[in-house]
């Protein structure tokens, strides 16, 4: 019986898992207009990365808080923003992963924000000696049928593609 336990014990596969380091990381979200280019950072958010005993992740988690975002330039960008992302209806924008490739770093899973879940793809670079995690992901408002915010009677417009940057530090929980 002791051989078999010290078997199972050898056999037996220890994932770690991190939990994102909020102090230490950002999110932001980048996106031009026909006047000018803009920036929205996140400023709650939270998950997790599971990694095998070889170090290769596993599962990704991701949760950002809508009404946490900042455009930087006062409470009627901030609006635009929320009400664009939904947020009375969808307080979250959510990822997780459904595979990872480790190989080439790229996590597939369901990114869910405004009300529509879609499949993407993310490639990201994970250092676990520095314990990052830094990746950028190129989007389109419309693939999640989000009209893209206006103002001044829509003669300032956003385009309709954004791009989320993320500089993430991770510690192990």
């Amino acid at each position: 019986m002791g051989i078999l336990m010290c078997m199972l014990f050898l056999t037996t596969t220890y994932a770690q898992t991190y939990k994102i380091d909020t102090s230490n990381s950002k999110i932001i979200v980048e996106g031009t207009s026909n006047l000018r280019d803009w920036s929205a950072q996140v400023g709650d958010f939270s998950g997790t990365m599971e990694v095998d005993d070889a170090g290769n992740p596993t599962k990704v988690m991701l949760t950002m808080q809508v009404l946490s975002m900042d455009g930087g330039r006062g409470a009627d960008m901030n609006a635009k923003i929320y009400k664009a992302l939904k947020s009375d209806e969808y307080p979250q924008i959510t990822f997780e992963s459904t595979s990872i490739d480790a190989g080439s770093m790229v996590a597939t899973g369901n990114l869910s924000m405004a009300g529509q879940t879609r499949e993407v793809s993310v490639e990201g670079e994970l250092d676990l000696t520095s314990a990052k995690l830094t990746t950028t992901k190129d989007l389109k408002l419309s693939d999640f049928e989000i009209e893209p915010p206006s103002a001044l009677f829509g003669q300032i417009k956003c385009k309709d593609e954004i791009k989320v940057m993320f500089d993430i530090a991770l510690k192990a929980q």
